[in-house]
């Protein structure tokens, strides 16, 4: 298993960013973090008839990992800078660049050398089926911030996703229940972790901004779920050494994490 990572806030979040060659008006379903809701093409369901995603920043990016979530691409490229001879280089992935003929995976976590970017192009071409529209529920342009150097044991990893309802009582006793969605949230427990990864972990916390955390960002058979964006809540506690040895064994703490509203 991938240790866990902490990535930027998805760099896609406005449609002013969005270029589509099809389907203009389900474009902002790209960064709604919704996996029911998709950008799907008009008019090009053939093999012969691609389409074009683009994602131009105001200003440049640096840029290391690329998600695509819920997506029936079998033919199709990644580039970079408008020039579809620019692939990037994947690491510890199934391909070693973002180009693909034969793809059979409906989410994939694409990791690669972090590069300055202006602007991320997806041509698409052939569907899994050979006979759909083209469609991805989520598209997310991220750089990492850290690996985490373990990953907690599973009693130190607590996931959850918490439900927001109301539950109303009938005359007769019988109850109604209104849900109104979820939202993932974790409590992360870390021991011995090196004075490296007590900053990595104290700058996330100071900064008190959201973030990215992905549980298990593998390259390969990514299950494409399991991908949130997050606030740290609480406490920095990792001043606490690991041992009676002061700091030579590192540094122990936990921390809460709650995905921020969609």
């Amino acid at each position: 298993m991938s240790n866990m990572e902490i990535l930027t806030t998805n760099y896609l979040d406005t449609t002013t960013l969005i270029s589509v060659s099809s389907g203009s008006d389900t474009a902002s379903y790209l960064f709604n973090r919704k996996l029911d809701e998709y950008y799907e093409s008009s008019g090009r369901n053939t093999n012969t008839s691609g389409i074009t995603i683009g994602v131009t920043f105001a200003s440049n990016k640096n840029i290391s990992r690329i998600a695509l979530q819920g997506h029936n691409f079998k033919d199709f490229t990644i580039y970079y800078n408008s020039n579809p001879a620019n692939t990037f280089g994947l690491t510890n992935c199934a391909t070693t660049v973002s180009d693909w003929t034969q793809n059979s995976s409906t989410a994939l976590y694409l990791k690669f050398t972090t590069i300055n970017v202006s602007s991320i192009f997806i041509l698409a071409t052939g569907t899994m089926a050979g006979s759909d529209e083209k469609y991805i529920a989520q598209l997310w342009i991220n750089d990492k911030k850290f690996t985490f150097e373990n990953n907690p044991d599973s009693k130190g990893y607590s996931p959850k996703l918490n439900v927001k309802e109301v539950e109303h009582e009938m005359s007769d006793g019988g109850i109604t229940k209104y849900t109104f969605g979820d939202a993932f949230q974790t409590g992360i427990k870390l021991e011995y972790q090196s004075d490296t990864m007590y900053s990595y972990l104290y700058d996330l916390y100071a900064d008190r901004q959201s973030f990215v955390f992905v549980p298990f960002p593998t390259g390969t058979s990514w299950e494409g779920k399991f991908i949130y964006e997050v606030n740290w809540i609480g406490d920095f506690n990792f001043i606490e050494p690991a041992g009676n040895n002061w700091k030579s064994l590192g540094w122990s703490g936990q921390f809460t994490v709650k995905e921020t509203p969609k």
